[in-house]
């Protein structure tokens, strides 16, 4: 692991929950360096080449995989460039003169002599929380978000969410899922883009609430908690990561928070400065009443279970 480096955060959580705001606004200030979405396996390490990796210690996949973790933990693990359909013209030239971020990140975080903290971001990784945690020691700080907001969002943009690559995983079928979880995933397998939206939620979000109880290095972090109560939320954010929450952080927050829009625009994935109280029910414009009933059944089992505000796991 790099020798500069004192605190290694992990900020994850299921796609769209608010990963790719809180790990910027976390790693905003110069000491503290920015790892965009090193196991994802459009842009992240070599090795890497489906989604929702997960690892237990020891297992030959873990194995394999942890030299070049540990080389990307001294900075010394290339990631790769991605590129995308929605990627114009101009973005793909871009891109392959100056990298995407994870590469275009790493570069600058070499270059930053000022450094004693790292934020890893990564949402896609988000099932190698517990791994990272325990191996590296790392903090982590799990965003979840309520269904209905990750269901639209997946739909705003069009995605098609694979179960394939969870359920493929012996080891992680039979830690986390439940028959109950089983029989849906078969019956969810050819439905909508919202039937499936809402299963991979369930999933991911059912396996990441069991890695974090009882361990007091997970942070869980509601999305829909920043816009209720901003500066609140990431000052028990920057504790846990052992990051000084300054007056430069509270501008950021405040900055990025107190827009005037509360939909994103057209063709971003990802939209700040937004009016943060206000996003939480936008996916009322995306989500008939039908979809949004299936959306409520399918997460139903794992929804109960979200913690109402920040808070340690311990």
């Amino acid at each position: 692991m790099h020798p500069d480096i004192e605190r290694w955060v992990f900020v994850t959580g299921a796609p769209r929950s608010g990963t790719t705001f809180v790990g910027t606004v976390l790693a905003g200030g110069l000491r503290t360096d920015y790892i965009h979405e090193p196991f994802n396996p459009d842009c992240g390490i070599a090795g890497v080449e489906e989604p929702w990796l997960y690892l237990e210690e020891g297992e030959p996949r873990e194995l394999c995989l942890r030299p070049a973790i540990e080389r990307l933990l001294d900075y010394r693990e290339p990631l790769r460039t991605g590129f995308y359909p929605n990627d114009t013209p101009l973005r793909r030239v871009i891109k392959r003169v100056v990298g995407s971020r994870g590469p275009f990140n790493l570069r600058l975080a070499r270059m930053n002599v000022f450094r004693n903290a790292a934020v890893i971001k990564d949402p896609v990784g988000c099932l190698l929380a517990e791994h990272l945690v325990q191996r590296y020691g790392m903090k982590a700080v799990v965003m979840l978000r309520e269904p209905e907001g990750f269901v639209a969002s997946v739909k705003r943009l069009g995605w098609q969410p694979r179960l394939e690559p969870l359920l493929a995983q012996p080891r992680f079928v039979a830690r986390f899922l439940t028959p109950e979880d089983l029989d849906a995933a078969a019956s969810c397998a050819a439905g909508s883009v919202v039937e499936r939206a809402a299963l991979l939620w369930r999933l991911l979000n059912r396996a990441l609430l069991a890695m974090a109880e009882g361990n007091a290095a997970v942070l869980m972090v509601r999305h829909e908690s920043i816009g209720e109560e901003a500066l609140a939320t990431f000052s028990a954010i920057f504790a846990h990561a052992g990051i000084v929450f300054d007056t430069a952080a509270e501008r950021r927050v405040l900055r990025a928070t107190g827009g005037h829009r509360a939909g994103a625009r057209a063709r971003r994935v990802q939209d700040f400065h937004r009016d943060s109280r206000a996003i939480r029910d936008t996916w009322r414009a995306v989500l008939d009443a039908d979809e949004i009933a299936r959306v409520r059944h399918i997460t139903a089992p794992v929804r109960e279970c979200l913690p109402q505000s920040p808070r340690s796991a311990a």
